[in-house]
């Protein structure tokens, strides 16, 4: 199904799900389009889109146009670093980001950002992490998004809990950013979906 968006043109809420019968006939490209169609909704304020297919990434060169969203959870659709950094900045008035993340870098032009904040909105991540919390002394993608949201408060893993813990542990006694201490005093995190 084709979604005809130019038939909404006040859309607010949307709850978008694939069946979990249609996974292995339906081509993820076509999931994928649908969500990058929902994002250019301008009116959207609410979106919930569930697939069952968590290894479709979405495509770079991402346009996000739903400027007024405050809540957006993604499922099993996999975003890329950059993906996540450029909807967090057009979002500003995110509140809520569920999503799933490779907590790999694919570039080193990956972590070349800005020194300020991602999002001066968002308090709640739901994070699906695909890959291990790394030890060294390098930042991950979920860790580098986690220190530059000022506002956090909850944070919900499938797992990766304990390290998430350990790294806002360090995150406060290194204080890179001015929240630092306070987000790490702060948040929450919970080690299941809700």
């Amino acid at each position: 199904m084709t979604l005809a968006l130019h038939n909404l043109p006040a859309l607010r809420y949307v709850r978008y799900y694939t069946l979990s019968e249609l996974p292995e006939s339906l081509d993820g490209r076509i999931v994928v389009e649908q969500f990058q169609r929902l994002l250019q909704v301008p009116t959207l304020h609410h979106l919930r889109f569930y697939d069952q297919l968590p290894t479709v990434s979405v495509l770079n060169g991402l346009q996000v146009d739903c400027t007024e969203l405050t809540y957006l959870d993604i499922g099993m659709i996999v975003l890329s670093f950059r993906n996540i950094v450029h909807m967090l900045d057009r979002l500003y008035r995110l509140h809520t980001f569920m999503f799933a993340l490779r907590n790999t870098w694919t570039s080193p032009q990956s972590q070349q950002l800005h020194s300020d904040a991602l999002s001066r909105s968002v308090e709640k991540l739901k994070i699906y992490i695909i890959g291990a919390m790394p030890k060294s002394n390098m930042l991950s993608p979920v860790e580098e998004i986690v220190s530059r949201l000022p506002l956090l408060a909850e944070m919900v893993v499938q797992e990766g809990k304990h390290a998430l813990q350990t790294f806002l542990n360090r995150m406060k006694d290194e204080q890179k950013y001015p929240w630092s201490s306070a987000v790490a005093d702060r948040v929450c995190i919970n080690d299941t979906f809700k």
